[in-house]
């Protein structure tokens, strides 16, 4: 009480023993009273609303549909993958005749007179020999 600047108290006076009840009930009945609107508080706050629903809902459905959209993508890159390290396997020389064939197409795309050599005029110059050789 000294600290709240209302002096010193020199004696306290006992209460009657009405005036007791009187007061042990007003606290009950208080405490009773913010007891009932902490529980009606924290029910309502524990209901969640309509738009809090729907919001997790929302939500829940565009993490499933990113889920799936991740493993399909998922699916298509390891596909992707298997295709490419086909196509890396089948343009890979894999005999001694397929390098040599790489080898002479190079040197018959920098010698200058067979430069004009396209796969058409291949085809009939080589028809051309098979009639004469039939004849």
């Amino acid at each position: 009480m000294a600290n709240l600047g209302l002096g010193k108290t020199d004696k306290v006076t006992p209460l009657s023993e009405q005036a007791a009840i009187d007061l042990g009930a007003e606290i009950i009945n208080d405490l009773v009273i913010v007891v009932c609107a902490l529980s009606i508080y924290l029910f309502v706050e524990s209901i969640p609303s309509k738009s809090h629903q729907a919001e997790e809902e929302r939500r829940r459905a565009e993490s499933e549909v990113l889920r799936r959209v991740v493993y399909q993508q998922s699916q298509e890159i390891e596909d992707l993958t298997h295709r490419l390290e086909k196509l890396e396997r089948r343009c890979q020389p894999t005999n001694m005749f397929s390098q040599i064939a790489e080898e002479v197409s190079k040197e018959l795309t920098t010698d200058n007179k067979f430069k004009e050599l396209t796969p058409d005029k291949v085809r009939k110059e080589l028809n051309a020999i098979e009639v004469k050789s039939k004849s």
